[in-house]
């Protein structure tokens, strides 16, 4: 259960290091949705959060405390003894390399946490596991603010390779596994990201939608500039067509809400704001497709994951973590410019056979990856560590 509790009470077979809800952002989505799947699966986890827990229906095995403050290193730094107390038998790290916060320093030190406690382990006898949702070099760092200078390129990679210093290192993306493999020589894991099985839509065919659907935290590495572009193209076309923007500040890059200004004057661009999950079957239902106007990766697209179950088609912009999700299955269309993109969901929006066939590819993705067979894949990689 959720609360205040004495630490010493009991052993934790997991203890986890993340962001949380209700903070949003910063990989908390992902880690309470797995999260909660492996506590129900009897695995005794303890949660070392960035927030104070809100009071919800208890989750037999789970407890969740605040132990860090995004963008305070010296919070960070007090977080392995913080895990001695709690004597777990795994200590997990949710992690990419912007989570502990929006300034540099902060996530070097987030990682140099990390570093600390794998040195620590052996001598009290616990395991550590990373799950690396983003790799430095896969990511335009610039459009982020960290330049290519040498401290900066050093940083990352000692960042890098203290995170590469754990037992068990997990990633999400394909790619990131062989990168590793090539660039230090270590072995790691790819379990892929967790798709919402539980946002499933009413299904209406794709003549009954009316929008179009943006949806995501705004941060630097999104094109708005592309998408305005887009979606004035096939507005010429289809008048009635909508854009519905279902966003909100990213908590470590607040000023890029200022990129929502590429879009003001459209007609048929409808702001909306943040929505809770509960709220989403239904405007799914209105939806043609996702847009993703990308001008970097972060990572593997989280809201792919999220819409895959309702049937949305997913147009994207052409990037190898998405072309990675492409091969697996995944509802998506890529695109390389705002001509390609309109044309696309111009095709999404006219050929009914075209949206069904995407539409299909999309639920079956969502299937092969739901959160329960995500968590058991990792349920299966913390029970062996338990065992070393």
């Amino acid at each position: 259960m959720r609360g205040k509790f004495l630490v010493g009470d009991r052993h934790a077979s997991l203890l986890v290091v993340s962001a949380y809800p209700p903070n949003k952002g910063r990989l908390s989505e992902y880690a309470h949705m797995l999260i909660e799947r492996l506590a129900s699966k009897g695995l005794v986890t303890d949660v070392l959060a960035d927030v104070e827990p809100t009071p919800s229906p208890p989750v037999d095995n789970l407890r969740v405390m605040k132990a860090w403050t995004p963008d305070d290193p010296l919070s960070l730094l007090k977080l392995p003894s913080s895990i001695l107390r709690h004597r777990p038998r795994v200590v997990m790290f949710n992690a990419h390399f912007a989570v502990f916060g929006a300034r540099k320093v902060t996530n070097f030190v987030g990682f140099l946490m990390i570093w600390l406690v794998t040195k620590l382990e052996r001598m009290f006898g616990f395991r550590t596991m990373v799950i690396l949702h983003n790799l430095p070099e896969t990511v335009d760092t610039e459009l982020f603010g960290v330049k290519p200078s040498f401290l900066n390129r050093l940083g990352l990679l000692l960042a890098e390779k203290f995170a590469l210093g754990c037992d068990s290192v997990v990633v999400t993306v394909e790619m990131y596994r062989k990168m590793i493999q090539r660039r230090f020589g270590r072995s790691s894991s790819y379990i892929p990201h967790g798709a919402w099985n539980d946002l499933k839509s009413d299904d209406p065919p794709g003549d009954r939608r009316d929008s179009l659907l943006f949806l995501g935290y705004m941060s630097p590495g999104k094109d708005m500039r592309l998408l305005a572009t887009a979606f004035g193209a096939v507005r010429a076309k289809h008048p009635d067509l909508k854009l519905k923007l279902v966003t909100s500040p990213h908590p470590s890059f607040p000023l890029a809400v200022n990129q929502l200004k590429a879009l003001e004057g459209i007609d048929g661009v409808e702001f909306i704001g943040y929505l809770p999950k509960e709220e989403l079957p239904s405007l799914f239902n209105r939806c043609v497709a996702l847009v993703l106007p990308y001008l970097t990766a972060t990572g593997t697209s989280g809201v792919l994951h999220l819409v895959s179950a309702a049937g949305l088609p997913v147009v994207a912009t052409d990037l190898p973590e998405l072309r990675e999700n492409l091969a697996e299955g995944a509802g998506l269309l890529l695109v390389k410019d705002a001509d390609e993109m309109a044309r696309t969901l111009n095709q999404l929006v006219e050929d009914g056979s075209l949206w069904n066939a995407v539409s299909k590819r999309s639920k079956a993705f969502s299937e092969s990856r739901s959160w329960e067979i995500v968590s058991s894949k990792f349920y299966g990689l913390i029970k062996t560590l338990e065992l070393q």
